[in-house]
């Protein structure tokens, strides 16, 4: 399974991501608009420049490109992001 992670802070990228790895999952995009935490989970993650975007719009706007994804951003930013995907045609 291919997931792209939106939000890259301590649920998404340190728990999230890593359990989902751990699971079999592939981690195939990181959306966060630090750059220093993008370029922290990318390593862990082993993920290069192409694969991350500070914004989920630049993300979305390439279709859907993986299986799922996980919005891990603040609880009061889910609503834009997951209409987004909706949109998209991510379940």
């Amino acid at each position: 399974m291919k997931v792209a992670v939106i939000g890259c802070g301590n649920r998404g990228g340190d728990v999230y991501a890593r359990l989902l790895a751990e699971s079999g999952a592939t981690i195939t995009h990181l959306i966060d608009p630090d750059p220093a935490r993008l370029e922290l989970i990318a390593s862990r993650r082993g993920l290069d420049s192409s694969a991350c975007f500070a914004h989920w719009d630049a993300f979305f706007a390439h279709g859907r490109v993986a299986d799922a994804v996980v919005i891990a951003t603040p609880d009061d930013q889910h609503v834009e992001p997951c209409l987004t995907a909706l949109e998209v045609g991510y379940h």
